[in-house]
This record gives C-alpha cells, sequence and structure tokens, in this order.
C-alpha cells in the first residue's frame, strides 16, 4: 500500500508541475495593445490590475497608469461600467484544485484507515 501511495503522490507532483503552464496566460507587453488607451484600461481595470498588483509589468514606474495611458482612459472605462462588474481577480489555477482534492482524499483514506484499526 505504502509502494502504491509513494508512485501516486510523485506522480501526481510531477505532473503538476507542468499543469499551471498550460493554462498560463500568456506575458502582455505595452507594444501588444499598440498604444490604443482605450484597451489598456479595459485589460488593466477588468483584470483588476493596480500599482502593487501588476504582474505583467505595464506600470513600470508605479503610478498606476500602465504602459503611460492616460488617467481619463482608466476612468473613462471604469465609468463606461457604471459599478456593474467586478474584476476578474479568481483564479483557474487548477493545481491548487488538484491538492486541495488530494489532501482530501488522503485525509479521508487515513481516518477511514484508523477507523478500521480501531474496530
Amino acid at each position: 500500500m505504502k509502494k502504491w501511495f509513494l508512485v501516486l503522490a510523485s506522480s501526481l507532483l510531477f505532473v503538476m508541475g507542468y499543469i499551471p503552464a498550460a493554462f498560463a496566460q500568456g506575458d502582455v507587453n505595452c507594444g501588444d495593445f499598440n498604444g490604443n488607451g482605450a484597451a489598456i484600461a479595459k485589460f488593466w481595470v477588468d483584470n483588476g490590475y493596480s500599482a502593487t498588483n501588476d504582474p505583467h509589468d505595464l506600470d513600470r514606474d508605479g503610478d498606476g497608469l500602465p504602459c503611460e495611458a492616460s488617467q481619463a482612459d482608466i476612468d473613462s472605462y471604469r465609468n463606461s461600467l457604471g459599478g456593474a462588474t467586478m474584476p476578474n481577480t479568481a483564479t483557474n489555477n487548477v493545481t491548487m484544485m488538484v491538492v486541495g482534492a488530494g489532501l482530501a482524499g488522503a485525509g479521508l483514506l487515513l481516518a477511514l484507515r484508523r477507523k478500521k484499526g480501531m474496530e
């Protein structure tokens, strides 16, 4: 039983190392927007980015304006939303779901095994 558990656990860890790469969003650069302030503002606001949360390094000087877009572009896009939507801050990180399910399953197996040993 221990042998199979070790094989399964090591295989799972090996596979989990490749899962995030398959779902990772490609790196975005300022040149991808061709200077379109409205597109930059939409991407920035929809993903919930800020001067302190900038995974693509679009705001290199930390002033909260990505790719030196104007504050007017960002404010205009936010106003067009009317506060009806929230930024896209959720993740589809499959690795964390797999780890959680694996831990829950391991806990269940341990609980069942312990209960069986008490009888």
